[in-house]
């Protein structure tokens, strides 16, 4: 994921170096591979990372606790 994160991550593309064959055809192997890491990816970046925060916070605090925690 490091290549992911260093490009994608900080706003640039992603080359994914897809072969075509000799059809004309991206490979069966190549198209299976690219739909599981996006698989991976969706299920990686699947909840918005300040409301997962805002969640822990919320849960963290004791019934008792006063804070004061913005609304979304």
């Amino acid at each position: 994921m490091k290549w992911y994160y260093e490009s994608v991550g900080r706003n640039t593309n992603l080359l994914l170096g897809m072969v075509i064959d000799n059809r004309g055809l991206i490979p069966a192997f190549d198209v299976k591979t690219v739909e599981e890491f996006g698989k991976y990816l969706q299920m990686r970046f699947d909840r918005s990372l300040p409301r997962a925060a805002r969640e822990r916070l919320l849960k963290s605090n004791s019934p008792g606790h006063c804070s004061s925690i913005p609304s979304s």
